[in-house]
């Protein structure tokens, strides 16, 4: 466990899950100078993989992998509605924060996040962001949910 104080307020983060060597990079002020007021969720990475033999229609039965990471930051990026005759899909892409854990470093494109029970689709693979010294400090996955 991490506890800090900045200010007025008290976080904690649970960092066991984490490597050792990695240094977090704790940013209680937005780049604007606001105070943010960061909800650190927990997200679960789920992997896919082919198992088994193949079917009668030429697929493959799919196990599920899943992994819970700690201290996530996800959130909304755009929003789009699109009405094609009688449906009408919304379309809405997030950004999900996370920590350098083997978890979020392994997501692929065709995985899927959840959040509060939420499932979310991976929109490319994750982007690691490296200190100067060139150690991974966070990686930024893009995700999308279709609603119709």
């Amino acid at each position: 466990m991490i506890d800090r104080q900045v200010d007025d307020v008290h976080t904690r983060w649970d960092v066991s899950s984490l490597d050792p060597d990695v240094e977090l990079l704790v940013r209680p002020y937005a780049s604007c100078g606001r105070r943010c007021e960061l909800r650190c969720a927990a997200v679960t990475f789920v992997s896919y993989e082919d198992s088994g033999m193949r079917g009668p229609l030429g697929t493959f039965a799919q196990t599920e992998t899943a992994v819970v990471v700690p201290g996530c930051r996800h959130r909304p990026l755009t929003m789009s509605e699109t009405a094609e005759y009688d449906v009408d899909v919304s379309t809405a892409a997030w950004k999900t924060t996370a920590p350098p854990a083997a978890a979020v470093l392994a997501a692929k494109a065709d995985g899927e996040l959840r959040v509060d029970g939420q499932a979310y689709k991976i929109v490319g693979g994750p982007m690691c962001h490296v200190d100067e010294r060139g150690r991974p400090y966070k990686v930024t996955i893009l995700s999308q949910q279709l609603r119709g």
